[in-house]
């Protein structure tokens, strides 16, 4: 599989806590944008990373994830995403940097050859 990236993930924990996990080999794609709105500019950036199958070893669907392993939770404020390997450890000060985004989509493609399969994660 091609890769250009790194990335870090930090899941929310049920204590409310962040768990930090680093993945080494990703495909990241940046789609860069701005929304002019009646009172300036917003950012409309988003990304779109595939995790293949040779990165997948800790992976648990969002829905059994309880602390173990890494997840890519679509649903609210708890899973976000930065490009490289990113060791901070206070959340508020993670989601100042330049490239983190909260994941808002996770598909799986647990299909085909199993060398092929992957997640697919969007996020804004």
């Amino acid at each position: 599989m091609i890769t250009n990236a790194s990335c870090t993930i930090y899941n929310q924990l049920e204590d409310g806590s962040y768990k930090r996990t680093f993945i080494p080999a990703v495909f990241w794609r940046d789609v860069k944008g701005t929304e002019i709105k009646k009172f300036g500019a917003e950012n409309a950036s988003s990304i779109n990373v595939k995790i293949f199958a040779d990165q997948l070893h800790d992976y648990i669907h969002w829905a059994d994830f309880g602390g173990d392993g890494w997840t890519a939770d679509p649903n609210g404020q708890k899973t976000v995403i930065i490009k490289g390997n990113c060791s901070i450890e206070e959340m508020s000060e993670v989601i100042e940097q330049p490239e983190a985004y909260t994941i808002n989509s996770a598909k799986e493609a647990f299909w085909g050859s199993p060398e092929l399969w992957h997640v697919e994660i969007g996020a804004v």
